[in-house]
């Protein structure tokens, strides 16, 4: 029997890189170089929030989150290292919620076309707003429990 301990380095997808895909000090420069540009990121965002880009402020922010979304799904939850079923359910995921929200969009959107108000009296946003009103504006229940 030897002392010596066998330190194994391959990952649980079987092709022996190890559990982030490389060595050590080349998973270090990989973090430090997405931080690093998340942090370039984080900088343009503020820059861009203080500008006037008119109806181009919304796609222009969310392209930036976008990117620092991929950057972060990538490599801090080692997407880039994942088997190709984790791609895929990533990738559904990712589609189904795009339908969602571009399909709440064009809703949304239409009811200009329609001549609606979308906060007129009656409407069904308006209503949850007025019960949000009215939880916020009323008292406080008694503590019932003893201290």
């Amino acid at each position: 029997m030897s002392d010596k301990h066998e330190h194994s380095s391959t990952s649980p997808h079987g092709d022996g890189h190890g559990a982030h895909g490389g060595h050590g000090a080349n998973v270090l420069k990989i973090y430090y170089a997405v931080y690093a540009a998340l942090m370039v990121l984080l900088v343009v965002t503020v820059a861009v929030s203080f500008k006037h880009f008119g109806n181009w402020n919304l796609p222009i922010a969310m392209s930036i989150a976008t990117v620092k979304a991929v950057l972060v799904v990538l490599y801090f939850m080692h997407l880039a290292d994942s088997p190709r079923l984790t791609w895929i359910t990533a990738v559904s995921a990712t589609i189904w919620i795009a339908i969602l929200i571009v399909g709440i969009v064009i809703e949304y959107d239409s009811r200009r076309f329609r001549g609606e108000d979308p906060l007129a009296e009656g409407s069904p946003s308006r209503t949850v707003i007025e019960k949000i009103e009215i939880l916020e504006s009323a008292p406080a229940l008694p503590d019932t429990h003893p201290h």
